[in-house]
């Protein structure tokens, strides 16, 4: 079987993170088939035009490119040339849904895969009339890849980490609603206290952004994590709200959420509840970092003072949190309960992951015997992900230090 996997990145600090890529190679390292991988980032390509594949993967990078709002998505006809049957993953999808659902149509693709659980979300997002689809599927924005994991023997015990509590997030943008505004808020409350006995480490600035390893290793040295569940409660299937909000903003500089949520978003707000377990949760329980974490469902995952404590969105037990957090053998407790049942659980990991894609994917999912790989495309492949990757990261880095060099 071959399966091709449509992918795009510009290389920047997202391709680099390991949950984009462990994400994006699941495919490879969890079927028994011969995968292929293309970037539109790069450019058209006559050849891959005369190509045909058991399945073609429409990966969430590609389809965020509905995130312009100005059309991008639709630009690529070309990929229609490519024969076999089309599954889409799809993510982030309160935004813009006019434009995917007019993709889905031409490209013809019968499957999709969504971080939407409840049906009424998926039929608002999804109509039917608007598109070919057999069927939506229910996934998770990331699962576990255990490849990376390390016996809960080997991590850092709790009484040897330096940080008490940590975080990192960004303002979202108020277009995206209440829920999405959690992520920042649970920061500001947080930094808001007193709290000189412990060691706190939390931002909300770009600068302060950990990548690649270094994320990991930061979780290690934390004992515990702030959390909320990714999404939003607000559904833009046109992009249109979101340039009334800019519009208003640029008007009037400094408006808070409320004032924004009353003249702009109140008729929209709540339109959509679409709460999805974050992967961040994932990565805590992998290096067996105790999470704090605003009540929620979290997917059905996450069991409350099970695998995290629980606070109170209106914070009314934060001395109890609080009195928790300085727990450390609590802490360490907590964590392991989720580390044991999480990650012993497949269900959770990106092989599950790929099966379902395979068996609700492909027409006679039976058939996945790997063929003969085509060397061509393999060498297309490896060029897309790896080659032209690092190229991009080396000219970025010759850049940056002869901009710096000219300035000193």
């Amino acid at each position: 079987m071959d399966i091709l996997v449509v992918f795009y990145s510009n290389y920047d600090v997202t391709f680099f993170r390991r949950t984009f890529k462990d994400h994006l190679l699941s495919f490879v390292r969890h079927a028994d088939a011969e995968v292929y991988y293309f970037n539109t980032f790069i450019k058209e390509s006559n050849y891959l035009k005369r190509q045909s594949f058991d399945l073609i993967i429409y990966h969430y990078s590609f389809m965020a490119l509905k995130w312009s709002c100005n059309g991008a998505l639709l630009k690529y006809d070309w990929l229609k040339s490519i024969k076999g049957r089309r599954v889409a993953i799809a993510q982030d999808e309160y935004l813009n849904s006019i434009e995917v659902n007019r993709f889905l149509k031409q490209h013809d693709v019968k499957v999709l895969f969504s971080c939407c659980d409840r049906p009424q979300d998926i039929d608002l997002i999804y109509p039917k009339h608007l598109n070919n689809l057999e069927k939506v599927i229910s996934v998770l924005p990331g699962y576990i890849e255990t490849k990376n994991l390390k016996p809960l023997n080997q991590l850092k015990k709790h009484d040897k980490r330096n940080v008490d509590i940590f975080y990192r997030a960004r303002n979202n943008s108020m277009v995206l609603g209440k829920l999405s505004l959690r992520k920042s808020r649970i920061a500001k409350e947080f930094l808001s206290l007193e709290l000189p006995h412990l060691s706190i480490d939390i931002s909300l600035e770009p600068k302060d952004t950990i990548l690649g390893e270094q994320w990991f290793l930061a979780l290690e040295n934390a004992r515990v994590v702030l959390g909320v569940e990714g999404g939003a409660s607000v559904f833009d299937p046109d992009g249109s709200l979101s340039l009334r909000v800019d519009e208003y903003i640029k008007n009037n500089p400094g408006a808070s959420y409320s004032e924004i949520n009353f003249n702009v978003l109140k008729e929209s707000e709540g339109s959509l509840v679409y709460k999805t377990i974050s992967p961040r949760s994932f990565e805590a329980i992998m290096t067996n970092t105790c999470q704090v974490l605003y009540e929620g469902s979290y997917s059905d995952v996450l069991i409350p003072n099970k695998h995290y404590i629980q606070l109170n969105e209106d914070f009314s037990n934060i001395e109890n949190v609080l009195s928790l957090i300085e727990n450390k053998e609590y802490c360490e407790k907590i964590a392991a309960n989720a580390y044991r049942d999480i990650i012993g659980n497949n269900d959770y990991s990106y092989e599950k992951f790929v099966n379902i894609v395979l068996l609700k994917g492909l027409k006679n999912p039976k058939k996945t015997r790997k063929n003969k790989p085509r060397f061509w495309l393999k060498c297309l492949s490896i060029f897309h992900l790896y080659i032209f990757s690092q190229l991009i990261k080396i000219t970025r880095n010759l850049l940056i230090n002869n901009f710096f060099k000219n300035v000193r």
